[in-house]
């Protein structure tokens, strides 16, 4: 039986050493590696599974045509993008990543 090997150009392994993340540079620079390939990683930790779980979540929230939305620490922004379809104006919706 074959492992299954992941191979992410940016996320060197050498570059994550097991110690704790306690500075406000060394966090941004976790996010800063992270970020490119954070929607991909996603498809793969959940086989795709994430982009259901989204859109069952903006269901969920009830959003309607002409209401204004909220979505905090939105990161790449998907789930930004899917709401303002549901609210049907880009500016209807904000967002904010920590």
């Amino acid at each position: 039986m074959s492992s299954l090997q992941l191979s992410l150009p940016h996320l060197a392994a050498s570059r994550f050493k097991r110690r704790p993340v306690c500075c406000a540079n060394e966090r941004h620079d976790l996010f800063n590696r992270i970020a490119p390939v954070y929607d991909n990683l996603n498809d793969l930790l959940s086989f795709g599974q994430h982009r259901i779980w989204k859109r069952m979540a903006v269901s969920w929230s009830g959003a309607k045509m002409g209401d204004s939305v909220l979505d905090l620490s939105c990161g790449s922004g998907d789930l930004t993008f899917l709401l303002s379809e549901k609210v049907g104006s880009y500016e209807k919706q904000k967002r904010n990543d920590i």
